[in-house]
């Protein structure tokens, strides 16, 4: 690092009940638990309100795959399968409590 440019080589990934993102470069690809993908590109956009999904689809695409990748690899369940199993173990009716 020491003031010299870096960028990062390996995509940062991560899901939370359901939601979904992948970050690489300056793209960030993410969505909302049963919605569709959104893409920001976080350099021209820092505060993420202009989505250009649908402006790059082999990008789009390509991060698709590869977060999709990654979870298959560290095993993430579909939300609408743990969601169900989650609220058993814990003896509650829904996610509100």
């Amino acid at each position: 690092m020491k003031g010299k440019d870096w960028q990062r080589e390996q995509p940062i990934f991560w899901e939370h009940e359901g939601n979904a993102a992948i970050r690489l470069g300056q793209f960030k690809l993410v969505r909302l638990h049963d919605c569709p993908w959104e893409l920001y590109d976080t350099e021209a956009d820092r505060t993420e309100l202009t989505d250009v999904a649908g402006r790059n689809t082999a990008l789009e695409k390509g991060l698709i795959r590869q977060y999709q990748a990654w979870a298959e690899t560290v095993g993430v369940m579909d939300w609408k399968e743990a969601l169900p199993k989650l609220l058993a173990a814990w003896g509650i009716e829904n996610a509100d409590g």
